[in-house]
């Protein structure tokens, strides 16, 4: 990433909020991804945006070179949910827009759970072979060091699992700040939580909508 924000936005340091909205929108119409654009630029501009149009960051910026790495994740995450929205406006959205990329972000975080679960069941079954071929003259046994590497990248995937999951819990989060006229939240235990829709799931992975309306209509 490129890390002078003013020059992303191709203004001087002394640039004033009026010329910063300006050279924002202009480059933003000029990259943003559904119009063609390149994603990584656009993350950019939306980065260089916030910091520079908030005085106490920008104030920050302008003395450190640090614009934070909250705010670099704030941009992540509101990356990731512009990736979901340009997603559901390419199906029905039966149950509107917001119900339709919360859908999506679940369904994601779904996938890294199924992930997550397959690769510890990777390390377990690798550790269990640990062992089993011995050599005898005490030269390196490339069984032994294979399998070593083999459970060195599993950690390390299970790892980036985690973090992925940890990051949609974010985005989980920023989602529940939103409403939407068709909402079509149900009580679940006593609770209205999207990410609580105790309703199944369908063939792809999604929620199974059959089901989320026979639940809304009170029907088991």
């Amino acid at each position: 990433m490129t890390k002078n924000l003013y020059e992303i936005l191709e203004l001087s340091n002394k640039a004033s909020k009026a010329k910063i909205k300006a050279a924002y929108r202009r480059l933003s119409k000029e990259n943003h991804p559904d119009k063609g654009g390149d994603q990584d630029v656009q993350a950019n501009l939306n980065l260089a945006y916030e910091v520079l149009m908030d005085d106490e960051k920008r104030a920050r910026y302008d003395v450190s070179g640090d614009f934070g790495r909250e705010i670099e994740e704030e941009n992540k995450i509101r990356n990731c949910i512009a990736e979901a929205v340009s997603a559901a406006l390419g199906q029905s959205c039966e149950f509107g827009l917001l119900q339709t990329v919360k859908d999506i972000c679940l369904k994601r975080e779904k996938e890294l759970e199924i992930q997550l679960a397959g690769l510890k069941a990777e390390e377990k079954k690798l550790r269990g072979k640990l062992g089993e071929v011995t050599r005898g003259d005490g030269e390196i046994n490339i069984f032994q060091s294979l399998l070593e590497q083999r459970i060195e990248s599993c950690l390390k995937a299970i790892e980036s699992c985690k973090e992925m999951l940890e990051f949609f819990k974010k985005v989980r989060d920023e989602l529940k700040r939103y409403k939407s006229e068709r909402d079509f939240g149900i009580k679940v235990k006593g609770r209205s939580e999207w990410y609580d829709f105790n309703v199944g799931f369908g063939p792809t992975g999604g929620i199974d909508y059959k089901k989320f309306k026979g639940l809304k209509e009170g029907k088991k």
